[in-house]
């Protein structure tokens, strides 16, 4: 279940496979709270037999099994999954200052963006966090670093460029760099 990038899930895969045993990439989707209620998202990917037998132990773990093809296909969604969540994070917040300094109040900019393309999983997750102030670490700033650093280098390694991907990097590793990596990524 740990967020890799696609290489090491192969370089796992074939290493099991070496000596008889099957890997199988299940990555999770949203965050603790819908973790602990069993309702996270699984993107699974690995032997098709070997899928098959963990459905039942999927189903236990969550809601909402995606089968993406190999432990390439899942890690890769997984990262690409987290690197749009966290550049919608940063324009987010972006969007929520400067409104905010136009004299918007929270709960009007709350209200029009639920109403606009602009609404996002992000926004109506963590943006009454990002509005009360409330940054309890329930992703870090430093882990999302992380999964976007391997998204980044992902990208690189098949030659495809992700500017915004990138900026989106450069806004976590500076947020790192002033102390805040434990802090959530609102």
């Amino acid at each position: 279940v740990s967020t890799i990038d696609p290489t090491t899930a192969r370089a796992v895969a074939d290493a099991l496979a070496a000596e008889g045993h099957p890997f199988v990439a299940c990555l999770l989707g949203k965050g603790p709270a819908q973790a602990e209620a069993g309702e996270v998202p699984l993107f699974v990917g690995g032997d098709a037999d070997a899928l098959a037998a963990l459905g039942e132990v999927f189903a236990v773990i969550g809601d909402g099994i995606h089968r993406l093809g190999g432990v390439e296909a899942a890690t890769a969604f997984k990262l690409v999954s987290n690197l749009i969540g966290m550049a919608n994070l940063s324009v987010l917040a972006e969007g929520y200052e400067l409104c905010r300094r136009a004299g918007v109040t929270p709960d009007a900019f709350t209200a029009a963006l639920a109403d606009t393309g602009g609404s996002s999983y992000q926004s109506m997750l963590r943006l009454p966090w990002m509005i009360e102030g409330d940054f309890a670490p329930r992703f870090p700033v430093a882990l999302g670093l992380k999964d976007v650093r391997l998204a980044v280098d992902m990208a690189g390694q098949w030659g495809i460029a992700v500017p915004v991907g990138a900026a989106a990097m450069g806004q976590l590793a500076s947020a790192v760099a002033h102390g805040w990596g434990g802090d959530d990524v609102n």
